[in-house]
């Protein structure tokens, strides 16, 4: 079995009918290897898309990738802002299983990888430092330009 649902029914107030069909693939697999390095891993989408009540867990199979007693982080792709967002991490795989809540039907990524930098890279304070003191050096030019010229004007008076 590649995967199954884990459904806590006492949890469950009010639900919608959907289809819970698990795909090994993703439509943002090269997004995801970019973000991710290159990692070795898994990926995971959804035939629909929508936030599930709580007390729901899936449990996938990894072990044709990740070896027992290996452990795992589950990463979200945020679609909106290009990024990989931690889940899960620490998950300990167990006879070839992991297990973890889902609360929201999105593309996923699962590997034995910490990705430290998983976002599109963000300016550091140094760089908005320099981009301020290059504003100042070209408001400076441009003052001293039109200085001069005006000078020039009122002595050709």
């Amino acid at each position: 079995m590649l995967y199954s649902w884990i459904i806590d029914g006492a949890k469950l107030t009010d639900f919608e009918q959907l289809n819970l069909k698990v795909l090994f693939e993703s439509k943002y697999e090269d997004d995801i290897s970019k973000l991710s390095n290159n990692a070795n891993g898994i990926y995971i989408s959804f035939t629909e898309s929508g936030i599930l009540p709580s007390g729901i867990s899936l449990r996938i199979f990894v072990g044709n990738k990740f070896n027992n007693n290996e452990f795992l982080n589950v990463y979200y792709y945020d679609k909106n802002t290009s990024k990989l967002e931690l889940l899960n991490n620490n998950l300990d795989v167990k006879d070839g299983y992991i297990e973890f809540s889902v609360k929201e039907l999105s593309d996923r990524f699962i590997t034995n990888k910490k990705i430290e930098n998983n976002g599109k890279k963000d300016i550091p304070l140094y760089g908005f430092i320099f981009i301020g003191i290059l504003m100042i050096l070209v408001a400076i030019i441009i003052f001293i330009l039109v200085y001069k010229k005006s000078r020039k004007n009122k002595k050709a008076i």
